[in-house]
């Protein structure tokens, strides 16, 4: 198991207890969230660190979730959750570390979990999709926009079961990477350049056409 994305892993199944005990105890706030651009419980639309409030476009419905409530998108009805294009959520140079928690309600059905990809015909950064054939793919564009590296794993997800999602672009080691559940070492390919910077916003759910 590599050991960054283990550390990962535990920090945020730590973040998860501290919630928990301090939902009904008023406790302080667990110190994962130190160093954040961007935290959201989707309990609602707010950002707990950094401002970037999220619209909830096309109906995305508030239900019970692993903690508390979170946000249920329809990849049928294109729901999704979205903010505007912020220096914060650009690549270039930057590395990139993103960490989300994802309950499939069903197989195979070709789900955006989140990113700034506005396909076809826009600007496309990055983004972490569940396929129609039920690969993880991890897409990261390139700044001379040519090209995207993939990053892709097929761990089987059964409906109804909650994952973990850590993927990164490590510019001091030259790779991106993808991890589940912190369970098995990442799948990584070479990440020898810079990434796309554009306008797309960050979207978290939706349905991103076939790639």
């Amino acid at each position: 198991m590599d050991e960054k994305f283990e550390k990962i892993y535990r920090m945020i199944e730590r973040n998860q207890n501290t919630r928990r005990r301090n939902q009904s105890s008023g406790g302080a706030a667990s110190p994962l969230l130190t160093g954040l651009v961007a935290y959201y419980k989707l309990e609602n639309t707010v950002d707990e660190v950094g401002g970037h409030t999220l619209t909830a476009t096309n109906g995305p419905t508030v239900v019970a979730a692993r903690v508390n409530n979170g946000y249920l998108v329809d990849t049928l009805a294109t729901s999704y959750l979205t903010t505007a294009t912020h220096a914060d959520f650009n690549l270039g140079s930057t590395d990139l570390t993103i960490v989300l928690w994802f309950k499939p309600t069903a197989a195979n059905v070709g789900q955006s979990l989140m990113g700034k990809w506005n396909f076809p015909g826009g600007d496309m950064e990055y983004l972490l999709q569940i396929s129609t054939a039920g690969t993880q793919d991890w897409y990261v564009r390139k700044a001379d926009n040519s090209d995207n590296v993939l990053v892709s794993l097929a761990t089987s997800l059964n409906v109804d079961a909650w994952y973990m999602f850590i993927v990164d672009v490590d510019h001091a080691n030259d790779i991106t990477s993808i991890c589940v559940n912190a369970a098995t070492p990442p799948i990584t390919a070479a990440w020898t350049t810079t990434g796309r910077s554009g306008s797309s916003p960050f979207d978290i759910g939706g349905n991103t056409a076939a790639l």
